[in-house]
């Protein structure tokens, strides 16, 4: 019987069929009932397990169908792979954008619209299912059309072949080896990671005492520094004045840790103890320097290479007389800091309020990542997701309760150790999103730069690591203003140099500049080079060794 449309809803294990039934093509529809994902595979015949057939993301298809033992072959064409090949500077291959871009067809308005632009269903009232089945078959129809379009591009483009012999065949290789994973044995995983975290925190110590040993400890005069220009504020750009105040440095780096595995601040600090009186002197030598007094508001921002907070680090009464000097000025409307979540506490929040009023307080704190065992195990920052929670949860009660004006953010590193790149893009989008979730006020990610004297310049001159593509920086902070409204900078220090974020000569000097515009603006970058490419394929190519699916095939013994 042949029949123009016909949509069938029907159950297998746990996922749902939608299929539509056009002359002698069968077109199939799997939704992933758990997520609501849509995955489309439209087929060329009613045959499931014999035929040839295009598809949409073959290899999770595949994998999903197996899963489930249903045994497949002949995927043919995967209309993802082959817009990719069409147009490889695109960012995104959905659905949705393949149907505009090939078909001129907005999905997102068909579905909004009572008189549909595609007549392909007449439907009276719907429950929840129907309309599932409906959605499944709007997205075949685009299938099987978009799959028309881009195989004429790829004929036109005398890239047949490649798509044939190579991009196809490696699917199923690709869906084969991470539905199967690898054998594992349970316990000797537990312990060979206790003795990489063992042997990592080992290495932090040994770099951090050799670069110690080499090095001459800094004057205090040689630490501190300043510069002053437009940053982006709270009441929107205005001019910051920045100073580095002398200290021994980061107490977490100075003890039995060995510090993080890509912090230097060590190597920029005196490394002993300094009296007020000298903190106090070099720091107002440095407020001295620049024409504050000639505007009507300024932030300022205070690093300590380490916490400023901590009164081993910076003296409580040299933090106390900084504050006041500062208050004094009468146009200070925001001061910055950093510290680490320990040592933010009530009865120091309280000091702080009592000397500079409603002047508006940030803490800085380094999460680096909200994935607790990238911070503890490749970082090394010694503290936990809770740590930092709980130190937002007491700087917004206080602002509550007590009614100071203090508020939050969070730095956010981009490609740890041991992190592929696309994990660190997915990692550091994730940790906006969790910053966003507990009301962090703002963003700053710090793309890995190398640095003597750490664990990261170890791996990188032993070829076991490099930083991240500017590209990778662009696609995070992109995605961010795009889906939250939480203020997000990028730092650009050491972009377009041999150890830190680069591209090609091309572009990296003229990203750099943009990045550093539109932290001003809050805008997206648009931007193309032919390097794009490159970076494309390392993404999509970077995780091709590992498999995201659990271990539950095979004897883990």
């Amino acid at each position: 019987m042949q029949l123009n449309i016909i949509t069938l809803i029907r159950k297998v294990i746990d996922i749902g069929f939608a299929t539509v039934i056009v002359g002698k093509k069968l077109w199939l529809v799997l939704e992933i009932l758990e997520d609501t994902q849509i995955v489309v595979a439209v087929l060329q015949m009613n045959c499931l397990e014999k035929e040839s057939k295009s598809i949409y993301q073959a290899k999770l298809d595949y994998i999903l169908l197996k899963e489930n033992n249903i045994n497949t072959t002949g995927f043919k064409y995967d209309i993802e792979i082959a817009a990719y090949i069409i147009n490889p500077t695109e960012n995104k291959y959905n659905i949705e954008k393949l149907a505009i871009d090939y078909l001129k067809l907005d999905i997102d308005e068909y579905n909004k619209t009572e008189e549909k632009q595609i007549n392909l269903f007449d439907t009276q009232e719907q429950n929840e299912t129907d309309k599932s089945a409906e959605k499944a078959c709007i997205y075949a129809y685009v299938i099987n059309k978009v799959y028309l379009e881009t195989m004429k591009k790829l004929q036109e483009t005398n890239q047949l072949d490649l798509f044939n012999n190579i991009e196809m065949p490696l699917v199923e290789v690709l869906a084969d080896m991470q539905y199967n994973g690898i054998y594992a044995d349970k316990n000797e995983l537990i312990e060979f990671g206790k003795t990489l975290k063992e042997e990592i925190e080992k290495l932090t110590k040994d770099i951090r005492q050799r670069a110690f040993d080499r090095k001459d400890p800094k004057t205090p005069e040689q630490v501190g520094a300043s510069w002053y220009n437009d940053d982006l504020t709270y009441e929107g750009v205005a001019k910051t004045l920045f100073i580095i105040l002398p200290t021994p440095g980061c107490a977490w780096a100075l003890g039995d840790s060995g510090g993080c595995t890509m912090c230097s601040y060590v190597s920029d600090c005196t490394l002993e103890p300094i009296d007020t009186e000298t903190i106090l002197r070099i720091f107002n030598e440095h407020l001295s320097r620049h024409p504050i007094a000639e505007e009507d508001k300024i932030s300022v921002k205070l690093f300590a290479s380490g916490s400023f907070l901590n009164p081993y680090e910076l003296p409580k009464d040299a933090r106390d007389e900084i504050l006041k000097s500062l208050m004094d000025l009468g146009n200070v409307t925001e001061i910055i800091v950093e510290s680490r979540p320990e040592y933010v506490k009530e009865e120091v929040i309280d000091e702080i309020f009592g000397i500079i009023g409603d002047t508006l307080f940030e803490v800085s704190i380094g999460l680096e990542t909200s994935n607790d065992y990238t911070r503890l195990k490749k970082i090394n920052k010694g503290f936990t997701r809770d740590d930092f929670e709980n130190a937002v949860k007491l700087m917004q009660n206080l602002k509550e309760n007590k009614g100071y004006n203090l508020k939050s953010k969070a730095y956010i590193f981009v490609k740890p150790i041991l992190v592929s790149e696309s994990q660190a893009i997915a990692e550091a989008i994730e940790t906006a999103r969790y910053c966003d979730s507990i009301n962090v006020d703002r963003l700053s990610f710090c793309p890995a730069t190398i640095h003597g004297g750490t664990v990261i310049e170890r791996f990188w001159r032993q070829g076991a690591y490099q930083p991240p593509w500017i590209w990778s920086c662009i696609e995070i902070i992109n995605t961010v203003r795009d889906e939250l409204d939480i203020p997000a900078l990028m730092d650009t220090s050491g972009f377009g140099s041999r150890r830190g974020p680069y591209n090609c000569k091309k572009c990296s000097k003229d990203l750099k500049h943009m990045i550093i515009a539109n932290n001003l603006t809050q805008s997206k970058i648009e931007y193309e080079c032919e390097c794009k490419n490159e970076w494309l394929a390392q993404i999509n190519n970077s995780d091709m060794n590992s498999s995201t699916v659990e271990i539950k095939h095979i004897p883990l013994y």
